[in-house]
């Protein structure tokens, strides 16, 4: 039989078994997977006619049991073996083929019953061309029949059923839909210009791109006036609807007419908002069951009728009920909202916190509230809803750490609760208890962190998670959920672990405190070179002062010019270290933005101009809103004392130097110039000095550009401190005196700070260290500013030449170290040395009851006798009778007796209260030495 099907018959070139495969008797793949020749020949003669290029160019589910294929050309032939139709992705899900019928171009095929909402893959396989030639497989896919909706509002008079439209309604004012009775061309569909839109009957309104929505399966347009944002068809009207002759069906025939259709236009519901959503970090997305408006032309609309709050659960105790209730905590700033058809973008200032968020539409003061386009005014529009960042909103407890003394849990979602124990191997045994956690009321939490008086085994321990009987004291989550009773299990490890942080605070803006999940080391916390606090975008870096608390699980900077309203800082914190030593690898990153605190104004005294170049430079007291802040018509300019406000030209421009400066730079020179400023509004809203009325800066002096101090802040470091932000800071402008020339000389720029007083800051590092007087070799440094500076000001100003300015003391003194023993092996030791009676009358190192002595403690700079007395030091053994520096300020001399006899000469002296010198720079306490 192989070699019968494989032998060429009738003197043609073709064997029998491809002639069958040109036939369509049988399949070319199968015939090659049992081994015989082929050749994709498409006729049986050995010149073959033209292969026509056949393509599928729709496939529609016309019915549970009917599929059209649409081709663009006619087949010569086609049966039930040639077609294969399948579920997507499952091969074995086959539909029954029961006929095909071929009209022109178009297939019909009846099947058995499809799925809805599932996707079909079709197959045409060995299908002939009109030429005879054949094709050995066309793919195309289609979904499941789905029954077209029948719409409820009154539709228009029925066109004759040689027309293409079913039926013309009016959704809403602001949106028409056309029901087609026959497939349509998608494209000839959704072309503007076979509508004509009257509204009324007799006011064309116009259509832009974009403004008619086909849906295919259900054959139905959608048309949405879109041309301007205000368009809209008159409620309790007929508005005329003309479909225009031309149209074009699937099949690109013509529609041979117009079609009118008188619609009436009843709107009678009013929108509604659905589930906002949050799409972003500071963006949040309203959908409406319908396009809506503020009854202008705007797409960006009042901010004053949205509110966003974050919501935080509490447990409440009142009249009418008992529990958790969600309560505002925090209002976001709306920064704008934008509307985009029937869904309106909030984007807020700050970033939103996981939890729950209420979101109000519509505010009683504001004049043009959100309204269907039908003129119905959206009331009483709230929503709540949860934002989750990840997961669920259930908490998941987790052991973050355990060691024999103490073990932190972590939540995925912050908890709250009072009264919460942690037990370990059996919960029934008192003594295996934690020591009871309460979270201070409205605070919620990562991490809990329980510390255990009595040592946890080592090794694999069960631990159980114990609420209070009190069902106020009950752990619950940010969401409001509560946390239940839950056992864990930990491996109990020596304490290994860093220190972590687990929240932070700002205190009545003035203290901004850090809390982590353990004790923190006290050198660690108090060192202020542990932390940077800076606003977010590094423009500026905020003084704070570092200590730590009672319980040694927080730091607390304090601030003494505290935070900006309304502006987002970075905290960076390195070298975290807990009390057993164990400290963090990489900086800890913080944000926080403050919130509103103040009114909003201008900081008049540091406004400046650079007269010759145009500039003016203009401060706000907090970020303002951008778009209004670098809006060139907020400012009006009177370029010399006097004259009359313009407002800014096409050669002015406003810039942004931070989130709250600008720089006017005009293109004319100015004198004295005064600015006229309009209400413009702050991040939350808030208008300069709560007021509607122009602001004005008037007679702006020019800015003079200095040295406003020099601090010596380490033996071999200065910090200078210039009156303005400078823009380019040189090293070669400043020169040190007092020295021979070229003597000390600028190192390296250590840092470059711009600080909460809006100046800028550049410590520098010498090439010789000063002693803590600010002396080099006994003489007094100071530092002069050369001649023709190359530092600026952002203004563009100079730094002023010529200036003699005195090195300020900031470093704390210190104890001068001596060789002792004149042994240069040994190490210089402090220099604190014994005379008086002490050294002639002790016998055998001894001393009797009231030998007195005097102890001479020798320091690099003149002490404060104030910061003196005799309670300063403690000597061990001694009574310290008197305490003096008169003689020599750098020398401290106590005088001192015996407490008893036998009293050993040799003894130490310990420092038990700071002293300082005569800038105020403290030497601290908890010194001891030994007395030579």
């Amino acid at each position: 039989m192989n070699t019968a099907l494989s032998t060429k018959i009738n003197g043609q070139s073709e064997t029998l078994i491809q002639l069958l495969i040109n036939d369509g008797a049988v399949n070319a793949d199968i015939a090659k997977s049992l081994g015989y020749d082929t050749v994709e020949k498409t006729d049986n003669t050995d010149t073959p006619k033209e292969t026509i290029s056949v393509k599928i160019n729709e496939i529609l589910s016309v019915s549970e049991i009917e599929i059209a294929v649409y081709l663009n050309t006619e087949l010569k032939s086609i049966s039930n073996s040639n077609i294969l139709i399948y579920e997507a992705g499952n091969e074995n899900n086959k539909l029954k083929i029961y006929s095909v019928t071929s009209t022109g171009t178009k297939l019909i095929i009846k099947t058995g019953t499809q799925v809805p909402k599932k996707s079909y893959n079709v197959e045409l396989i060995n299908i002939k061309d009109s030429n005879g030639n054949i094709i050995p497989r066309l793919t195309g896919s289609f979904s499941g029949y789905t029954q077209i909706s029948t719409y409820s509002s009154t539709p228009s008079p029925t066109p004759k059923p040689s027309q293409a439209v079913d039926s013309v309604t009016a959704i809403n004012a602001k949106q028409i839909q056309i029901v087609f009775n026959k497939e349509m061309s998608k494209s000839s569909v959704e072309d503007i210009n076979f509508y004509e839109i009257k509204d009324k009957g007799t006011d064309v309104i116009s259509l832009a791109q974009g403004a008619v929505i086909y849906d295919e399966p259900t054959k139905t347009a959608v048309i949405t006036l879109n041309n301007k944002i205000s368009d809209k068809l008159t409620n309790l009207t007929i508005a005329k609807i003309t479909v225009k002759k031309g149209i074009k069906f699937i099949d690109g025939s013509e529609q041979a007419n117009n079609m009118e259709f008188n619609v009436k236009v009843e709107d009678l519901e009013i929108a509604t908002f659905k589930n906002p959503e949050v799409i972003g970090e500071k963006t949040i997305k309203i959908p409406f069951s319908e396009p809506v408006y503020d009854g202008t032309n705007n797409n960006f609309l009042n901010t004053e009728n949205f509110r966003v709050n974050y919501l935080k659960p509490a447990y409440v105790e009142d009249l009418t009920s008992t529990g958790i209730k969600l309560l505002e905590a925090y209002t976001y700033t709306v920064q704008s909202a934008e509307l985009i058809g029937s869904t309106i973008i909030l984007n807020l200032s700050e970033a939103l916190s996981e939890g729950t968020i209420k979101v109000n539409i519509n505010s009683s003061i504001t004049e043009n509230p959100i309204q269907d386009y039908a003129g119905n005014i959206l009331s009483n529009c709230e929503a709540t809803f949860n934002y989750v960042k990840t997961g669920d909103t259930s908490s998941q407890v987790s052991v973050e750490k355990a060691d024999e003394d103490m073990v932190t849990l972590s939540f995925s979602k912050p908890v709250t609760a009072s009264d919460l124990k942690l037990f370990h191997t059996d919960k029934t045994i008192a003594a295996n208890m934690s020591t009871p956690v309460s979270i201070n009321k409205g605070t919620f939490v990562n991490e809990i962190t329980f510390e255990f008086p009595n040592k946890i085994p080592m090794g694999t321990t069960d631990l159980f998670l114990v609420n209070s009987t009190d069902p106020s004291c009950k752990m619950f989550n940010i969401f409001g959920e509560y946390v239940p009773d839950q056992t864990l299990v930990a491996d109990v490890a020596p304490e290994k672990n860093p220190p972590k942080v687990i929240d932070s605070v700002l205190i009545n803006n003035n203290t901004y405190t850090i809390f982590f999940n353990e004790k923190v080391s006290k050198d660690f916390a108090e060192n202020s070179a542990n932390y940077d606090f800076t606003t977010f975008d590094y423009y500026t870096t905020v003084s704070f002062v570092p200590s730590l608390s009672n319980d040694g699980k927080s730091v607390n900077l304090y601030l003494p010019k505290g935070l900006r309203d309304n502006t987002k800082y970075r905290i960076v914190i390195r070298n975290a270290e807990d009390i057993s030593g164990n400290k963090t690898t990489s900086d800890i990153q913080l944000t926080y933005t403050n919130g509103e605190h103040s009114t909003p104004s201008l900081e008049v005294n540091k406004s400046f101009t650079n007269n010759t170049e145009g500039k003016i430079f203009i401060y706000f007291s907090e970020p303002m809103n951008e778009t209004q802040m670098l809006d060139k018509s907020s400012y009006k300019v009177a370029i010399t004392s006097g004259a009359i406000f313009a407002s800014l030209g096409a050669g002015d421009t406003v810039s942004k130097i931070s989130d709250r400066s600008v720089l006017i730079d005009l293109s004319k020179t100015v004198n004295s110039p005064s600015v006229m400023l309009a209400p413009i509004m702050d991040l939350k809203g808030n208008r300069l000095y709560n007021s509607i009325a122009p602001v004005y800066i008037k007679d702006i002096e020019e800015e003079t550009v200095m040295v406003e101090s020099i601090d010596l802040i380490a033996k071999n470091k200065v910090k200078v401190t210039f009156n303005r932000v400078l823009q380019t800071f040189s090293t070669n402008d400043i020169s040190f005196a007092g020295v021979t020339n070229n003597t000390i000389l600028v190192a390296e720029i250590e840092s470059l700070i711009n600080n909460d007083n809006d100046k800028t800051e550049v410590v520098i590092v010498l090439n010789k260290e000063l002693s803590a007087d600010v002396k080099y070799n006994g003489s007094v440094v100071s530092v002069i500013t050369k001649e023709n500076c190359n530092s600026k000001s952002v203004l563009g100003t100079k730094l002023t030449p010529s200036q003699s300015i005195s090195i300020n003391d900031m470093v704390a003194p210190e104890i001068i170290t001596y060789d002792h023993d004149s042994n240069s092996l040994t190490e210089p030791v402090e220099k604190v040395v014994l005379s008086g009676n002490i050294l002639t009358s002790m016998i055998d190192g001894k001393v009797s009851k009231n030998t007195t002595g005097t102890i001479t403690i020798t320091f690099s700079e003149p002490i404060l006798e104030f910061s003196l007395s005799v309670l300063t030091f403690e000597v061990e053994g001694y009574t310290v009778t008197s305490i003096s520096n008169a003689v020599n300020k750098n020398e401290v001399v106590l005088s001192i007796k015996a407490n008893k006899d036998n009293t050993p000469a040799k003894t130490t002296v310990r420092q038990v209260n700071n002293i300082s010198d005569y800038s105020g720079n403290m030497y601290l306490s908890d010194k001891v030495w030994t007395v030579r």
